[in-house]
């Protein structure tokens, strides 16, 4: 059905920043092909926009000391808590991930911000003796952490909520303000946390959520307000964003090409069970998914059926379904590109 579809705008300031001359893409669900939402696509007006909501709210709440954004922090974790089911409906729909995958996703996405919030009550900077020296007799040197600014966090679809919260509940833990540029099937869940945020009484401008093209994205990371940039995503394009980021700090959690060596003296049936669902976790489309199974020759034989039988065992299908164990690809052209890998093999 469709009569219900609603556009999703930019969170720019604690609130929805309607653009009502945007340019939309349609987000479609991979599993029944139904609409889920049209997505408005920042341009660099809106990027700008939204970089000053975050350097504003920055400079603004410098003053706030960690014991107060640690409430902040243990606020925002309730309020997600409250609206773990809206994420999970919000994920099975949009990326087809099966229903007991969101739900340990969305339990890691609850606690993260909860443990930055008691780690940031621990941090501390160093005392450094300088007396090494003659000259330091009598003296010493301190450390002290301080924020970047603005941080601009680009985060996949694989794990839209829990990958989203590792970069953003640290960012703001330490001061920070964040402009969240989500995979495009992850716009969803980053509004929704987003607004989460807003109701636990984080400072508008603290938080906010673009979605955009390639091109803009060039000019959001190029920004000269923007401090620091971190993106998990794939090679190119950490390539990419390293690129126009220039000097600026970037922190990339790229691509893997994860192996697992299987040994002969290894227990084959306990391998093959360990191996299978880390193979087709999140149907494969995550960089620690087992991509390569080195095999000793001499184990191949026994070892193949114990694979074959516990592959044959998971479930494929709905992923609203609670028996599921493996979905649909987030993309006809992800499944495209699959299909073909199988072929050419």
């Amino acid at each position: 059905m469709t009569d219900n579809i609603h556009t999703t705008w930019p969170w720019i300031g604690g609130r929805p920043h309607p653009t009502p001359e945007a340019k939309t893409e349609d987000l479609t669900s991979p599993w029944d092909g139904e609409l889920v939402s049209r997505v408005a696509m920042a341009d660099a007006a809106t990027i700008d926009a939204a970089i000053a909501s975050a350097r504003e709210a920055f400079e603004a709440n410098l003053h706030v000391t960690p014991a107060e954004r640690a409430v902040w922090l243990r606020a925002a974790a309730d309020e997600i808590e409250k609206e773990r089911d809206t994420i999970a409906d919000i994920t099975m729909r949009a990326l087809g991930k099966p229903r007991r995958a969101c739900g340990v996703e969305i339990g890691r996405s609850i606690a993260f911000p909860r443990l930055c919030a008691e780690e940031l009550l621990r941090m501390e900077g160093d005392v450094l003796p300088l007396d090494a020296l003659p000259m330091g007799k009598g003296r010493f040197g301190f450390t002290r952490h301080h924020p970047h600014g603005v941080i601009a966090a680009f985060t996949p679809f694989n794990a839209p909520s829990n990958l989203l919260m590792q970069k953003l509940a640290p960012a703001i833990a330490m001061g920070n303000a964040v402009l969240i540029k989500p995979a495009f099937e992850g716009i969803g869940e980053a509004l929704l946390i987003a607004e989460c945020f807003t109701r636990a009484g984080v400072p508008d401008g603290l938080v906010n959520v673009v979605a955009c093209r390639r091109d803009v994205t060039r000019h959001l990371v190029a920004h000269p307000d923007i401090a620091l940039v971190t993106l998990t995503g794939g090679t190119a394009a950490g390539n990419a964003l390293a690129s126009a980021a220039g000097a600026k700090p970037f922190i990339g959690e790229l691509g893997g090409n994860s192996a697992n060596i299987v040994c002969a003296d290894a227990d084959l049936e306990d391998a093959a069970k360990r191996i299978v669902p880390s193979a087709f976790e999140a149907s494969g489309q995550q960089c620690i998914s087992a991509q390569r199974i080195i095999v000793i020759q001499s184990a191949m034989d026994d070892f193949l059926p114990h694979f074959i039988a516990a592959a044959e065992a998971l479930t494929v299908g709905d992923p609203t379904l609670a028996e599921t164990d493996v979905g649909p690809m987030v993309n006809a052209a992800n499944a495209d590109r699959v299909e073909k890998m199988v072929a050419d093999a």
